[in-house]
């Protein structure tokens, strides 16, 4: 190999390779943008799941303080939760379920 050609060799085409590979790197590798884009993707959907169980969790934080402070919600729930009520109370069910075996 003649001296000219390891100068252009060490001088145009290790660092053009480098500079390739870095780039690639940088758009494709492990922690590259087209990893960023994905994982903030991911991030989003996970924040919006996380909203969503938030609203819930604070919807039934309401129904708790409601039943501990009015009897008659808590009947209520209980009446259709777990359809039990009080003795010769007629329950209406108009879900697609199956009710509950009733006591002879």
């Amino acid at each position: 190999m003649s001296t000219k050609t390891l100068q252009r060799l060490i001088f145009w085409v290790i660092p053009a390779l480098l500079l390739v590979a870095v780039v690639l790197a940088t758009v494709w590798g492990d922690h590259g943008v087209l990893t960023r884009d994905r994982y903030q993707q991911e991030l989003r959907q996970e924040q919006a799941a996380l909203a969503a169980l938030e609203r819930e969790n604070q919807r039934l934080s309401r129904e708790i303080s409601l039943m501990d402070r009015d009897p008659r919600v808590l009947r209520r729930v209980v009446a259709d939760e777990l359809h039990w009520a009080k003795d010769g109370a007629v329950i209406y069910d108009f879900s697609d379920e199956e009710a509950p075996a009733q006591a002879p």
